[in-house]
């Protein structure tokens, strides 16, 4: 399974868990030439913009060298420029949408997949099947 399918399985798992825990998806892979947002949702009054970043058991098994360490975490991944980039691209979807920048927050994501054979999973949809943990780091704004 490539990086891209991976992310896209976390990011339909993040989706699920926001829902669960009383999220409002508004958007997913909101692009433009300045950046991408993962997720955008709301809540209670407040809109979030979210960085998912995944990582699954097979890539820990690797010899990939960012891997190597066994104390790297996907938030590690989370840069000033990245956070800057997403700032960026939040303001120009709440000028599109007609929000305020009064009740924002960037938030981080972090997937970790489980599952022993990820290859088995065909539909990046279906992730029912799939064992994974999930942490939530909020307002990430620097």
């Amino acid at each position: 399974m490539n990086k891209k399918q991976i992310g896209r399985i976390g990011e339909n798992i993040a989706c699920k868990f926001l829902i669960n825990n009383g999220f409002e998806i508004i958007d997913q892979n909101y692009q433009k030439r300045i950046g991408e947002i993962d997720i955008i949702a709301f809540k209670k009054g407040t809109l979030h913009f979210f960085e998912v970043k995944t990582v699954s058991r097979e890539t820990f098994n690797t010899n990939n060298n960012a891997f190597k360490n066994r104390n790297h975490n996907p938030e590690d991944n989370v840069t000033h420029e990245k956070i800057n980039k997403i700032e960026k691209t939040a303001k120009i979807f709440m000028k599109q949408k007609g929000f305020t920048d009064e009740y924002v927050q960037i938030d981080l994501l972090t997937v970790y997949l489980l599952s022993v054979n990820l290859e088995s999973v065909l539909d990046e949809n279906k992730i029912d099947n799939i064992a994974y943990t999930i942490k939530y780091f909020p307002n990430i704004n620097f």
